[in-house]
């Protein structure tokens, strides 16, 4: 009962976008839209980079629209 990030490409065909998922196992999968943008990255120099993997679900700011980017992180 949990999103998580699949490595994921979206190419144009004929006119049309697909997703081509890389995975391992043979499950079910769902592509979603989940555009995110952390308002304290805005002037950061990575916040670009942040915002993409926001939105692919790698990574988590502090809530839902800030991330903190001089805060102390783990690997984890």
């Amino acid at each position: 009962g949990e999103l998580y990030h699949e490595p994921t490409v979206v190419v144009q065909e004929n006119g049309k976008s697909y997703a081509k998922i890389n995975s391992l196992t043979n499950s079910t999968y769902s592509v979603i839209y989940n555009p995110r943008v952390m308002a304290d990255m805005s002037a950061h120099w990575a916040g670009a980079e942040v915002n993409d993997m926001t939105s692919r679900l790698i990574i988590e700011g502090v809530n839902d629209t800030e991330f903190m980017p001089d805060a102390a992180i783990t690997r984890a």
